[in-house]
């Protein structure tokens, strides 16, 4: 079972070594293409076999108990892939100045235009993950985009222009899923 969860674990953090997978759910959304899982594996992984931790959520910075986590995980050297929305770029910019995040994992949820507002549920979310692209940009972290498609509101050709877009603006881009 242990073994179980460890491999899966990998695979949802892309780190080829043991990751924690931690659910902070926290989310100021109401996306129509939401797919939330209520997740609550628990498990315990001995202090030296654990070098990496997925953090989880919608946009687990803004959990109370997140910054408290990342700190602790980068004392122990862990290193930190976090998911986020882009809805909280001052809490970014500070996990950021502090070197708490390795890796940025950022969910698009619409088209980035006047939909972005629309499909989420609050008409400031696109000036916020601009604002969060801008500290990603400025302090050089790694990326990885999360496109969650709502045919005919979000398509495959929105998705490469947001891609596009967030490019341009800087934004290192290792990786893209695009889901339906």
């Amino acid at each position: 079972m242990v073994l179980q969860m460890v491999m899966q674990a990998i695979s949802v953090c892309e780190m080829q070594e043991p990751c924690m997978v931690v659910e902070l759910h926290t989310c100021p959304f109401s996306c129509l293409s939401c797919r939330r899982l209520e997740v609550s594996r628990r498990g315990r992984f001995p202090a030296g076999m654990l070098g990496a931790a997925s953090i989880r959520g919608c946009e687990p910075l803004m959990h109370p108990a997140c910054f408290r986590m990342l700190r602790t995980l980068n004392g122990r050297g862990v290193r930190v892939k976090l998911h986020t929305s882009g809805y909280a770029p001052e809490a970014l910019e500070h996990a950021a100045e502090e070197g708490l995040v390795e890796l940025a994992e950022l969910h698009v949820r619409a088209p980035l235009d006047s939909r972005y507002g629309e499909l989420t549920g609050r008409e400031d979310a696109l000036e916020r993950l601009y604002q969060s692209l801008w500290v990603l940009s400025a302090h050089g972290l790694r990326a990885h985009l999360r496109l969650w498609l709502l045919p005919p509101l979000f398509t495959q050709r929105h998705a490469e222009e947001a891609v596009d877009a967030i490019r341009s603006m800087g934004v290192e881009v290792e990786r893209v899923v695009v889901q339906l």
